[in-house]
């Protein structure tokens, strides 16, 4: 199972995933982690104090590994000078989130709201980046991976133009690299992949559960949606909720 966390914000008008992908050492040769989207519900409890005019049910996107369903990205806000700051939630695994108001905890919400929003718009446009970075605990490689970022290019074409015997379309995606020593990523290369429009779909959907607060029983094919209970452990880490 191959252990990952990630950031979700937006950088330079795309929207942006960086995963921390943690490898088990030097041979470990699993570079890429197995995720997709999934919402966050914030979900103020009964007999909590809380404004009359404050929804009592925020979402927001995350990314969830698929090896055990749980949610491991965070939504970040990108300031003026480009740093990052992740948001403090009621599902934060920030220990902020213990001492904040609940002011400030609703401001916090609707701000991963409202850049959820944002990203999903852009994702669903074709502006998107994805990056990773690879955390060696121990035993590092003498030639451990680069940090990738990837670029999805606007232009679309028909893999038809390429293949004859299809005409799903594909996207093209550029890859950059940062090398030793660097400090910005350089181009590496260019590659193509087909567009998966069943994805496209539940990302639209996704858009729409979290834009009303209110979260579907259903995929958009009528398959029933999965949902995951979860509780925080002794070390404030979000796990599976035992029944």
């Amino acid at each position: 199972m191959k252990s990952f966390e990630a950031k979700l914000y937006i950088e330079d008008n795309l929207a942006t995933i960086e995963f921390d992908v943690m490898m088990k050492g030097e041979y470990d040769e699993d570079y890429t982690p197995g995720w997709n989207f999934g919402i966050i519900e914030n979900k103020w409890m009964a007999g909590e104090r809380l404004s009359q005019t404050a929804p009592r049910t925020h979402l927001a996107l995350s990314v969830y590994n698929k090896d055990n369903m749980m949610m491991v990205g965070e939504i970040f806000q990108t300031d003026n000078h480009g740093d990052l700051r992740m948001l403090i939630t009621s599902s934060s695994m920030d220990p902020k989130a213990v001492e904040a108001t609940e002011e400030e905890l609703i401001q916090e919400e609707n701000l991963a709201k409202e850049i959820s929003l944002q990203f999903l718009d852009l994702w669903l446009k074709g502006k998107q980046c994805i990056k990773y970075n690879y955390i060696y605990p121990h035993d590092e490689p003498t030639n451990p991976p680069l940090p990738q970022k990837h670029i999805r290019k606007e232009d679309l074409w028909t893999k038809k133009e390429l293949v004859e015997t299809t005409s799903a379309d594909v996207a093209s995606w550029d890859i950059y690299i940062k090398k030793p020593g660097e400090t910005e990523f350089v181009y590496h290369k260019t590659y193509t992949e087909e567009i998966d429009t069943e994805s496209d779909l539940e990302m639209r959907d996704v858009y729409q559960q979290i834009k009303h607060n209110k979260l579907s029983e259903t995929y958009p094919d009528g398959t029933p949606a999965k949902y995951v209970p979860t509780e925080r452990d002794e070390d404030g880490t979000w796990k599976p909720k035992e029944n």
